[in-house]
Parts: C-alpha cells; structure tokens; sequence
C-alpha cells in the first residue's frame, strides 16, 4: 500500500501549524470543520442567533428590538444567503459545541455596545465572500486571519472594493496562509506581493526578463508554507531567499557552476517542508543542511567517501517528512539516526552483522511515515519496534516461531500507513489489530473456522487505506464494516439474499480508495450510494428503467477514482454529470443531437484518470476541453480543417497519463506541447523542416510515460532531452560523431521505462548511465578493457526491466547486480 508523506502545499486557512498533521495534497482538506449549509431563504432571528456564541445569543435575544441589532441579523442573514448561493461551507471552530468561526470571530465583542462593528463585520464579509471563486469552499479562508478584536475592526474599515479585490484573487489560499492570524492585509501589500518578478515562472534574477510571464503557483505554494502566519514576505528577503546557489539544480558546493540553472523544485519542497512556518531560512543554514554528507547517495559513515555524489533524493524527502514544521536538522542528529543499524538491510538484532550493509530504502520510508511531523526518532523506539515479533513474516501469535524470520514488509507497509503522523504504536495495539479474525482469508463472520488461515493481504491493503493516518481500527468498527451486506457479490438491495456470499473484492477497492484517510464508512451511506440508479448499466436518466440491473463496474471504478480521499459523492452531483450531453456518444457540440446518445466509455476512462482525488469536473471547463481542435485527428495548427473529425484516441491517451491527477489542461497547454516540432517525425533539430510532419506518437508514448501525472513539460525541457548526443543512433560518448544521426528509439523506449513517472531525466544522469563500463559488450569488472567496446543492447533491455519505475541505476548498485550475475 503506497504511503503519502506530507510536502509543503497550501496551508490551510486556520490551521494551527503546532496541530498540524498534514501538508500533502490531503492538506486540501479544511482544518476547521465543515459543515453543510441549511438555511431557509428567510431565515428567521431564532435559526441566526443559534449561530453565535451563548454570551452573544443572550444579549441578542435582550435587545431584539434595536434597530442596530436587527440591522446586525439582517446582515449576517444576507451573508448566510450568499454562502448557500455559492456552495460555501461554514468552517467550525473546536469548541463544545462547535460554532461557525464566521460567528465566534465576534466573541471578544459586546453586542450590547459594538453592534455597529459586529454589523459591519457581516457585511464586509458578504463582499468578502460575493468576490471569492468557485476553489474556496469554507469560510476558514477569510476567519483564520481574522484573529484579534483589532484585526476585525480594521477589516470592517476597507473600502468594500478592497475587499473584494483581496477576496477575487485566485491566490486567495495563499494569502490567507501567510496571514493566519495576522488580519486581512491592505490590498496595496496584495497587488505590490503579486506582483513581484522573483514570484513569476522563470526568474532568473532580472524581473524585467519576466515581466510578462504568468505567477509561478508551484512556487507561491512553496513560499506560503514557508511563511505560514508571518505575514507576507519582504521583496529582498524572498529575492535573496529564491537567489540561494544551494537550491539550484545540480549544486554541489560550487555557486558559480550553477548560476543559470534554474531552481531544483523538489528540493525546494523538502525545504519548506521542513521550514513551514519558520520564515525564510538564512542561507548559512540552507548550506550547511545541504552540504552534510550523510544526505548524499551512498553514505554509509565515511563523509570523503561521498564526497561530489549527488544528494539521496529519497533520503532527503523521508527526512523532510519526519521534520517537517520542525526547521533544518542538525548534522549530529541526522547523521545518529542514518547510523542506526536497525534500519540497515537484513538486520536482525546483530548491529555488528549490518554495519557495512546499506540502508533498507523502503523500511527508512515506513519509518519515516509514521515519525512524519514527530523528528527523528530515538534509537530505543525503533528498534525496540523493529524487535516486534508480531511484524515478522509467518507469526500467527507465537513471537518464538518467527525469531529468525525477517521483518513483513508489505504488513510494515500497512501498518506504517493506518499510523502515519502518529508515531509507534504499542506491542499490544499491534497484537491484538492482527490477532483479529476478521483480518484473515474467507472469514465470513465465523472466528473460529479462520483460526489457522493467514491474513487477506488485500483485504488489509485495503483498510489500511481508508484509515492511513487514523490509526489502527477497532475489532468492532472492522467487523461492522466487512458484515455490509452491500459489499457482497450479487447485492440489489436484499441483504439476506447475499447471505454467505463473499465479499465483492472490486467494490471493496473501489469503497476503499473513496474513503481513503477517511476512516472506515458507516452501512447507511455505502448502501445508499451503491442504490443509486445512475451507477446501473444503461442509465440513461431513468431510474425505474434500471431498477434490476447490475452496477455498471466500470463506471464504479471511474467514479471511485475521481473521488479518491474524497467520500461518497452527492446523488445530484452524480447525475448532473453522467446527464451531460459531452460525455455521450459522438457529441461534436450539439447537446441535441445526442440526447438518447449513451456514454462514450472510452471517453470517461479518460476523463477519471485526469481527475483522479479531484472530484467531478464542471461542465463549462470538460465541453471546453473536449472541444479542443488539437485533440483531434490530423491537426496541425488549423482548427478549421479538423472540424468534424473525431478525437485522436491515442493522442488523448497520452495526454489523460500525462494529465493523471492535475485535472483537465488549459487550450494554451495543449496546443505548444503539441506544435513543439520535437514531437513530429523526423525531426533532428530543424523545427521547419518538419513544420508539415504528423506527430511521432511513439516518441509521445516515450514522455508520457515519463511524464506520467507531472503535467506537461515545458518545451525546453523536452527539447533538452531529445537533443542529447547519448540517445542517438550509435553514440559511443562523442556528441559530434552522432549529429544529425535520428534517435536510437531502442534506447528511448527503455530510458523512458526506467524514468517511468519520474519526470525528464537530466543529461547529466543519462550519460553518465549509459557511460558505464559495465553495460558494455564483455564486461567482466574491469572498464578499462571494454572503454571501446559497444553496449551489450540486450543487457540495457534487461536492467530497464528491473529497473521500470525506479529510475536511472546507480553504477554501484548496478556492478554489484552484474558480478553476481556471474
């Protein structure tokens, strides 16, 4: 079970950085509580007062009667409206009971004297939330800065056109951020942040070489993690932090030697991991953190034997994890920990047996979830978890069975998951999780006829997904949850017609990955959503026309995926969007036309993937995207000449595996990546000679395998890479002897394997891969004998088979592999 850890992303609005559990793209989730809006369309004072503090609904039940206190509910009545009107949640503070923030915000106020304040605070914040757009979707964004009594009476100040301005920003999330408790600030501060030339994609420095180029979002998110409740930062402090040598690509101490690279944005997000709301880090300690040697690849105690390795990326995420929030670490405490013996391969208890051993990559990874936001570790804890019989492969309850089995990764892995953020769990939480009959293969509710019968991997990949960071569920609430008659193969809504029937695994998955981080979900809503008539195989907006069929499973499977984390989706929403006509069989733009149409499935396969976690697309964005001429066939740049046409099937394959997870691409996106002349047929370098060329789709299957859910590339970067001397036809490590030579695509194909999802390699990492003397033809351990040899071909084949998904094997690694091999 894959494991999330937390990166530094938008802080969201409210959040108690010392609370703070999350800052993953699960920290889209609202800190304060949320809850549905229910108010009449004239509410009457008694459901509005119910809003406000005990002390406040007092004093506004005495004085009724003023014409102040009823301007005050007339107001916070018109801004309740507003809220319903756009979808926006009320976030809820955490007293008992719960109130709406927008309300208790008022607590430090008295009615009785300030109603004029409390009144202007309510219509300042119905312009506040009349200008927000459709991404907020709780009040926390504008509460959360409005901490203290004097914050709010300077916001009730602003000019109203002020506020909306702040409010329309579609970088709202992050200023709110920043501001956490600091109040809403001055628009001018707002327009002078945004407008900064060191924020904007590309800066290299000089502000007027970008002064066209569009606010890099990647890089605001980054920042206001960093400055989470500092307030918005001082342009030469982020112009000196963003200048740093250190967090460019490819520095290794030497400043000159990168100063036209641009910044290296993974490591950029483990420094702001580990810096949320720190404040900018001084440079001295940025270097000093970066230049330890224990962070670089292949460290195993010996600081000049790693001496210019590049930085174990791995590595450095997993130790962001554990200190995120907690500031840079120091070298004494990384350096105790990556010495522990117990997370080296193997390791039984013996240091001494493991001391030249490397580190158990996957193992520092599970521990790492589990000590996310907590620091690192102390040396007794681990090991003394590490020691649990209970996690070792084969026990079944007698910890002197398994003494000398090695650890169950994949059971560590799920354990791991369920207990992310919350540390180590005891020996007997452990125990008596696995020890549950419910957890074991064919269990049907019968303890006893499991009792010899291992654990359903499965079944457990499953659970520990929906209750990753949850901790370890209760016997009850696991037993409850696989009893669901629902879940069972067959179910139409007759529990005792299932009765001893097995669980239908696919559902289960698909329930799993909705819920997932959500704990584990009660029986009314799974029924009530697997009831609903949409989900049955030929909908067509009839529900009694369906009434006896089955669930259409891929259709379940596409929706779970676009609800990954998310819950359950509302049956109004869901069939809103199954009703839309784009989605239907041979839409060209004419909703009409295919009314009586069914769904275009391979359409909808597409779409999913595309909003995986994200819920389901709007209307006006899904017809824009799917009325996009150079997704057609044979287009070349005319619009007008594929009017017609159907889409280009592979072309959006590749596109939706590119997209996978970062919703649907603007026009503009779409149109470069696809005019870049590297991607046609043909091309060597010359753009015009190709100008008339159709696509090289296998090239594009190459990226898009690279590229998988990274968005798409910038065009430099793919030209940077189709241009490297090292993939071409017979390059022997001389870039001139192959110019003008086409693509060696053998070799394309398995380096794009290897970087499978990992992003465009470096020129750097490929040449020096394909450089190894190892990977040449009679290799027996010395490269000085094959320095003229060609490469063994069927090799390369064969490591990028091991290798898929891993990325570019380091050449350590990779000799040690080969000499076993013979």
């Amino acid at each position: 079970m894959a494991v999330v850890y937390p990166q530094p992303m938008d802080i969201d609005p409210g959040e108690d950085p010392s609370s703070l559990l999350s800052a993953e793209l699960s920290a889209e989730q609202p800190t304060e509580q949320s809850v549905s809006l229910s108010v009449d369309r004239e509410p009457d004072h008694s459901e509005i007062i119910a809003k406000f503090t005990a002390a406040h609904q007092h004093q506004l039940r005495l004085y009724l009667r003023r014409p102040g206190v009823k301007t005050l509910l007339s107001n916070a009545s018109t801004l309740l409206k507003t809220l319903e009107e756009k979808g926006i949640q009320l976030s809820m503070n955490r007293g008992t009971p719960p109130l709406p923030t927008l309300f208790s915000t008022l607590k430090l106020f008295n009615i009785d004297t300030e109603y004029q304040v409390c009144s202007g605070y309510f219509q300042k914040a119905g312009v506040f939330f009349s200008a927000v757009g459709n991404t907020m979707n709780n009040t926390g964004c504008l509460t959360s800065m409005l901490y203290s009594k004097g914050s709010v009476i300077l916001f009730t100040r602003m000019a109203d056109e002020d506020v909306a301005s702040i409010a329309a920003s579609p970088f709202l999330k992050q200023i709110s951020s920043m501001c956490n408790r600091k109040g809403l600030p001055a628009r001018t501060k707002v327009e002078a942040f945004l407008t900064m030339g060191c924020l904007k994609s590309g800066w290299q420095g000089i502000d007027e070489a970008v002064k066209d180029k569009p606010l890099d979002r990647a890089l605001l998110i980054n920042i206001s993690s960093i400055c989470h409740s500092k307030g918005l930062p001082e342009k030469a402090k982020l112009e000196a932090f963003l200048k740093l040598a250190c967090l460019k690509k490819g520095w290794q101490g030497d400043n000159e030697a990168v100063k036209n690279r641009p910044l290296d944005r993974a490591l950029l997000s483990n420094i702001s991991s580990m810096c949320q709301a720190k404040g900018l880090p001084e440079k001295a300690k940025v270097e000093a953190f970066l230049k330890l040697a224990c962070l670089n690849e292949g460290w195993q105690g010996d600081d000049e034997a790693v001496k210019g390795k590049p930085l174990n990326r791995a590595l450095l995420s997993n130790i962001s994890s554990m200190c995120h929030g907690r500031g840079l670490p120091e070298k004494t405490k990384v350096e105790a920990f990556l010495k522990l013996a117990c997370l080296k391969e193997g390791w039984q208890g013996d240091d001494e047996a493991v001391k030249d051993r490397p580190l158990h990559r996957a193992l520092v990874t599970n521990i790492a979830a589990m000590s996310s936001c907590k620091g690192l570790p102390e040396k007794g804890k681990v090991e003394a978890f590490l020691k649990l019989g209970c996690l070792k492969q084969g026990w079944q309850g007698d910890d002197e069975a398994v003494k000398n089995k090695p650890l169950d990764q994949a059971l560590l892995s799920n354990i791991s998951s369920m207990c992310h953020f919350k540390g180590f769990p005891e020996k007997v939480e452990v125990e008596a999780f696995l020890k549950q009959a419910c957890l074991k293969a064919e269990w049907q509710g019968d303890d006893e006829a499991v009792k010899n019968k291992p654990l359903d991997r499965a079944l457990l990949s499953n659970i520990s997904s929906m209750s990753s960071g949850k901790g370890l569920p209760e016997k009850a609430k696991v037993e409850a949850f696989l009893k669901l008659a629902c879940l069972k193969e067959g179910w139409q809504g007759d529990d005792e017609a299932v009765k001893g029937r097995p669980l239908d695994w696919a559902l289960v998955t698909n329930i799993a990955s909705m819920f997932s981080r959500k704990g584990l979900p009660e029986k009314g809503k799974v029924e009530a959503f697997l009831k609903l008539a949409c989900l049955k195989e030929g909908w067509q907006g009839d529900d009694e026309a369906v009434k006896d069929r089955p669930l259409h499973r891929a259709l379940v499977t596409h929706i779970s995926s676009m609800y990954h984390g998310k819950g359950l989706p509302e049956k109004a929403k869901l069939e809103a969007f199954l009703k839309l006509a784009c989605l239907k069989e041979g839409w060209q733009g004419d909703d009409e036309a295919v009314k009586d149409r069914p769904l275009h499935r391979p359409l909808v396969t597409h779409i999913s993937p595309m909003y995986h976690g994200k819920g389901l697309p709007e209307k006006a964005k899904l017809e824009a995207f799917l009325k996009l001429a150079c997704l057609k066939e044979g287009w070349q740049g005319d619009d007008e000449a594929v009017k017609g046409r159907p889409f280009h099937r592979a072309l959006v394959t590749h596109i939706s595996s590119i997209c996978n997870g970062k919703g649907l691409p603007e026009k503009a996106e779409v149109e470069a990546f696809l005019k870049l002349g590297c991607l046609k047929e043909g091309w060597r370098g010359d753009d015009e000679a190709v100008k008339n060329k159709p696509l090289d789709l296998l090239l594009i299957s190459n990226l898009s395998l690279m590229c998988h859910s990274k968005g798409l590339p910038e065009t430099a970067q793919v030209e940077a890479f189709l241009k490297l001397g090292c993939l071409k036809e017979g390059w022997q490590g001389n870039d001139k002897a192959v110019k003008g030579k086409p693509l060696d695509r053998a070799m394309v194909s398995n380096i794009s394997s290897m970087c499978h999802a990992r992003g465009l390699p470096e020129t750097a990492q490929v040449e020096a891969f394909l450089k190894l003397g190892c990977l040449k033809e009679g290799w027996q351990g010395i490269d000085e004998a094959v320095k003229d040899k060609p490469l063994d071909r069927a090799l390369v084949t064969n490591i990028c088979f091991i290798h898929h998904g891993k990325g570019l094997p380091e050449n350590a690694k990779l000799e040690a592999f080969l000499r076993l091999r013979s």
